[in-house]
């Protein structure tokens, strides 16, 4: 009988994942997957560097909704990162909101490719928003 209630249940979560997923949620209670769209092009700084021009991002938190993460992202893609020292995969985006933190990942053609904001002080209740090429390759 337990056995059989831990299956039902785990299908019940899984039924729930794929329906949050086919409604264009993230399947992660609190966060917004955003529908994707065109922006600068990209290209993958590891061999075979794979490239396209689609990106995606995800919001948690209400401090931000996909039109305003989007706007933010579509600002931070066509802007040149400086590596980091200590780190030079990654580099500080510039211009990101107020009290928040953002990093990229540095794409062959040193754009900001994919990273995410947070919150410079964060808490448990912090929202954040990330972005990442999207479908492309």
């Amino acid at each position: 009988m337990r056995r059989e209630l831990v299956l039902v249940g785990a299908a019940a979560v899984l039924t729930l994942a794929a329906a949050a997923a086919a409604a264009g949620g993230s399947g992660i209670p609190g966060v917004t997957t955003c529908k994707p769209f065109l922006g600068a092009k990209w290209v993958n700084p590891y061999p075979p560097h794979e490239n396209g021009d689609h990106f995606q991002v995800q919001v948690s938190g209400k401090a931000f909704t996909c039109a305003t993460a989007d706007a933010y992202t579509k600002k931070f893609i066509v802007e040149k990162i400086t590596p980091e020292k200590s780190m030079p995969g990654d580099g500080v985006v510039a211009g990101g909101p107020k009290g928040y933190n953002c990093t990229s990942g540095i794409s062959y053609i040193k754009t900001a490719y994919q990273g995410s904001c947070h919150a410079a002080k964060q808490t448990l209740d912090s929202s954040w928003f990330d972005w990442a090429p999207y479908n492309d390759s």
